[in-house]
């Protein structure tokens, strides 16, 4: 998963019309289907040292707070404590939570917090 990845889905649904000559029977269109965008995909574009906790709370929608939370957790568990693979979602929720919980200082680097977050409850680690 990285960070800069963003994701653009788009749906369309085309008509077509018959034009002169008898009428064609009419056909329903088909219906629009939401496109689906993986949760783990991150769509901020600001690196996380230089995400502040007022983007946090603030500017960032909850589905790319959770995609922060998964990226910065697994990295955490797999980098400093040699884990593999991802979380629970559960786990990735609190620590989401927990990350909103530490933000209490605006100017508070993302990194920052979250660091504080992972270091402070063993439950995090693998």
């Amino acid at each position: 998963m990285k960070h800069s990845l963003a994701l653009s889905v788009a749906s369309a649904v085309l008509f077509t019309t018959g034009c002169g000559g008898p009428a064609a029977p009419q056909q329903s269109p088909t219906p629009a289907v939401a496109p689906t965008v993986d949760k783990y995909a991150q769509t901020w574009s600001k690196k996380y040292s230089e995400t502040t906790c007022t983007d946090w709370l603030k500017v960032m929608t909850p589905a790319q707070q959770f995609a922060a939370a998964a990226d910065i957790l697994t990295s955490g568990r797999n980098k400093i404590d040699k884990g593999t693979g991802m979380p629970s979602d559960s786990l990735i929720k609190d620590f989401q939570a927990a990350t909103t919980d530490y933000c209490v200082i605006p100017s508070m680097t993302l990194t920052d917090a979250t660091y504080a977050v992972y270091m402070d409850s063993k439950k995090y680690r693998p």
